[in-house]
């Protein structure tokens, strides 16, 4: 006689509701994996354009520099139009008067380089002298001291603070009927997640204008 062999009934596991732990938390990892590099893709971006901003004005600065020396004016009197010309990358207000938000982040926010150079260079507020008002009184400044009791900057070397980010007074060089002025600065980097992309706290720009000497037309 054949044996009769008795199958052991299959008997399923309880149903599992829902993903896996394990698996949602690797899609919240991966999904903040991604919005940190998008993050560090804009920073990049707006810092860099800070950058070409922050190069535009010192070039400006040169400009102004040597067009004042080319007219036969000292090198005192062109670098305060330097200053002047400066201003957006110069920072915080440190006389007349200190203003909070006076400051590089005004400049950065601005709409256009227009605005953005008369929101750097005037205050908000009607009960302050605007800056442009002591331009005039500034340029016939008789020193350096002079100069600094009027209008000044946290990053202007007329202020004498020595930091880090100030903005070197213009070099001049001549070079037959030519001459040059060379104007730098090491521009601070403010962005966040900077580091990303510098081991420094800024960056330096440095730029030149050059202009035939032709005081001696003007002084006749």
């Amino acid at each position: 006689m054949k044996k009769l062999s008795m199958k052991r009934p299959f008997v399923s596991g309880p149903k599992r509701s829902g993903s896996h732990p394990s698996k949602s938390g690797q899609a919240i990892l991966e999904t903040f994996g991604v919005i940190m590099l998008l993050c560090l893709i804009l920073f990049g971006i707006v810092q860099y354009a800070m950058m070409l901003t922050a190069t535009e004005i010192i070039q400006f600065g040169a400009d102004s520099a040597v067009r004042a020396r080319a007219v036969g004016l000292n090198a005192f009197m062109a670098s305060k139009a330097n200053v002047l010309a400066t201003i957006p990358n110069a920072g915080e207000r440190i006389t007349p008067y200190a203003v909070s938000g006076l400051s590089q982040t005004t400049w950065e926010n601005a709409n256009d380089a227009r605005s953005a150079f008369y929101s750097s260079t005037r205050s908000r507020s009607s009960t302050y002298v605007d800056d442009i008002s002591n331009f005039p009184i500034y340029l016939g400044a008789t020193s350096a001291a002079h100069a600094d009791s009027i209008l000044s900057y946290e990053r202007s070397y007329f202020h004498g603070n020595n930091g880090p980010n100030e903005i070197a007074p213009p070099r001049f060089t001549f070079s037959g009927d030519m001459i040059r002025a060379t104007v730098r600065q090491a521009y601070p980097l403010t962005m966040p997640l900077f580091r990303a992309f510098s081991d420094s706290d800024s960056i330096d720009v440095e730029q030149q204008a050059e202009l035939a000497h032709h005081a001696e037309l003007f002084l006749e």
